[in-house]
């Protein structure tokens, strides 16, 4: 069971913190991110004209930049909302104009973006623009100073948002390396100018683990640029740690991991279905390890069966006080999945082994149906009291 980027990245709650989550959408059709503008008083600037619905707008740009964003996306999708562009200006950034637009609105990234409203576009562009900007209803003027990378950053002089990464692997632990790739990274809105594997046992890879005191391997190093992509590196930030060059360093992989201090693999789990004898209307065991393994992220490395009446099933029913089956027994190093213990709060019992019992077949909803051990029968979730349910 080959961990994927997705199941790279479980944390939280229940283990699991999907990376295709991790960029902020808003639920408006603006798609940009909100900033806080700094105020400022505007100059004698001509507003639009009275027309309904009308705005002027002015982009400061670096047209040097052949890589930087554009904001066509966000144009469009204000004429979408009904907005009347009534003109369109592009400011080059070192230019006059573009200088005094910059200390005006004191833009620290371009390409940024002022926009002047007619009275009648002020009230719904004002709702939209909340998710947006910057709102100076005295003005009437929107501002947008936060482009999605790459764009070109004032401060630094040079274009940002261009990420390096690097993935740290132990190729004598098959299990321990992560199926990620460029492609996975971009498809989650990071832009990669470059990515590489480093074997553990390289030069290479030895001076990774020194500089970055690396003590799980597989790890992903991040170059500074990655701070600009900010809900993403807010998401992933209890994985790793921002180091004093800027990167950023997921070192804290979840299983299966190589431990260096220990010099083995860490994070494999067993699985022992406990199945009835004979109940074909009974929810199948294979799916429950199935659906807790992938929601939980677990790495299971054996998954064996025991019959309920066999010796084997006899002595666990007993032993965990197993009241319903299928069930699930989890077993193996289960403490080195983050959140876990909470998380199976609900969905079952940890034993005093340490052992994880699924005991909430109500979970499953009223159609399933399970052996109920004290009443010798089949019996479905509907037969459960609501209170036990919805619980």
């Amino acid at each position: 069971m080959k961990l994927s980027w997705v199941h790279g990245v479980l944390v939280g709650a229940v283990g699991v913190l999907l990376l295709a989550n991790l960029l902020l959408a808003l639920h408006v059709p603006l798609p940009f991110v909100s900033n806080s503008g700094s105020s400022g008083i505007t100059g004698n600037a001509v507003l639009p004209s009275e027309d309904a619905n009308a705005i002027e707008i002015t982009e400061i740009v670096n047209s040097k930049c052949i890589e930087c964003s554009n904001l066509d996306e966000l144009v469009a999708a204000l004429e979408q909302q009904g907005f009347l562009v009534s003109s369109r200006a592009k400011v080059e950034f070192d230019s006059s104009d573009g200088r005094a637009l910059i200390s005006e609105y004191q833009f620290s990234r371009v390409p940024s973006m002022v926009v002047r409203a007619s009275d009648s576009a002020m009230a719904s562009l004002s709702a939209l623009w909340v998710n947006v900007g910057e709102v100076r209803e005295a003005e009437k003027t929107f501002v947008f100073s936060n482009p999605a990378p790459l764009f070109f950053d004032l401060t630094r002089n040079r274009s940002a948002g261009s990420v390096r990464v690097v993935v740290l692997k132990n190729s004598a632990c098959v299990e321990c390396n992560p199926s990620v790739s460029r492609s996975n990274i971009e498809d989650l809105g990071v832009v990669v100018s470059d990515f590489s594997e480093l074997s553990l046992d390289s030069e290479a890879g030895r001076a990774l683990v020194e500089k970055y005191a690396i003590r799980r391997i597989p790890a992903i190093v991040f170059s500074p640029d990655i701070q600009y992509y900010e809900s993403f590196l807010a998401s992933i930030e209890v994985l790793g740690s921002v180091e004093p060059d800027g990167s950023f360093v997921l070192r804290n992989h979840p299983p299966v991991f190589f431990d260096l201090d220990l010099n083995r693999s860490v994070g494999k789990t067993r699985m022992v279905l406990v199945e009835p004898d004979s109940c074909e209307t009974c929810f199948d065991a294979n799916r429950l390890s199935q659906l807790l393994a992938q929601t939980l992220g677990l790495y299971v490395e054996t998954r064996e069966t025991a019959g309920a009446s066999s010796a084997e099933g006899r002595s666990l029913i007993a032993k965990y006080a197993i009241q319903k089956l299928p069930t699930v027994l989890v077993s193996g190093e289960t403490s080195a999945y983050t959140g876990l213990a909470s998380a199976w709060e609900s969905l079952g019992t940890i034993a005093s082994d340490q052992t994880l019992v699924f005991s909430r077949s109500d979970l499953l909803g009223p159609e399933a149906v399970f052996f109920d051990i004290s009443q010798n029968k089949a019996v479905p979730n509907s037969s459960v009291p609501e209170v036990i349910q919805n619980e």
